[in-house]
């Protein structure tokens, strides 16, 4: 299982596989998440405001952290 970290609001430029990716694609309107393509097998992934830490399957162990650090939130 393959580790992704993300920030809340915050757009990073991630490879996936075509498993990883639909494994994300089934679950992107619960996590608001926004996926668009970039080059090759890099994709954009923007979390929304939810936040917490997400195993999908056997494929993906995705953690979207606050936009603010625990100490100001």
């Amino acid at each position: 299982m393959r580790p992704v970290d993300l920030r809340e609001h915050q757009a990073s430029e991630v490879t996936l596989s075509a498993a990883e990716l639909a494994a994300l694609l089934r679950r992107q309107k619960a996590l608001d998440l926004r996926i668009e393509p970039g080059d090759e097998n890099h994709w954009r992934l923007t979390p929304g405001s939810t936040v917490g830490a997400l195993e999908i399957g056997d494929v993906l162990s995705l953690s979207i952290q606050p936009k603010l650090d625990i100490g100001r939130v």
